[in-house]
């Protein structure tokens, strides 16, 4: 009894699994269609979720989060950060040539007060920045996942289901 059970559970969280890799390649299609900047989806004034091919040309696209729709994803243009008087504390772990990693830059005043501070995580399909920028009142931040990551994440139990039943089917 208690087998059946946990078999039933099982085709259901397959079930479930295939439906969110299928929705996940519905996704993927609507890369080719929409940008962050025209199409997005508001959840509040400052959280905004929409797909993009991205800028790094990700064969499957990403989802993207990010807060200032006027601006949109952040995706590597040049700011105003720092300044003259400002000196840089570096704290985190990257390639040697800052192709991939997770930090922190904070830029400290005269006084040594925080200026402006920049946060980053690019590892392979996921790409964040958070910048807190002295004269801006909110901080900017975007956050991008390829597709690649749920895909194979949904795959997983429909393909377990499959192997199961043609491993049964055999015996």
């Amino acid at each position: 009894m208690k087998r059946e059970e946990s078999h039933r559970k099982f085709n259901v969280a397959s079930l479930v699994s295939l439906v969110l890799a299928i929705f996940t390649l519905v996704l993927w299609l609507l890369t080719f269609a929409v940008t962050p900047w025209d199409h997005r989806i508001s959840f509040t004034k400052n959280f905004h979720v929409s797909v993009w091919s991205g800028f790094s040309s990700d064969t499957l696209g990403r989802l993207v989060v990010f807060n200032n729709a006027q601006y949109g994803p952040y995706r590597g243009s040049t700011m105003g950060i720092g300044g003259p008087n400002t000196h840089e504390v570096r704290q985190g772990w990257h390639t040697a040539n800052y192709d991939s990693g997770f930090g922190q830059i904070t830029y400290i005043g005269e006084r040594g007060e925080v200026v402006d501070r920049v946060r980053a995580c690019t590892l392979p399909g996921i790409y964040f920045r958070h910048f807190l920028v002295h004269d801006q009142p909110l901080p900017l931040w975007t956050l991008m996942v390829s597709f690649w990551y749920p895909l194979f994440l949904f795959s997983v139990l429909p393909t377990v289901w499959i192997f199961r039943r043609w491993r049964s089917r055999r015996s």
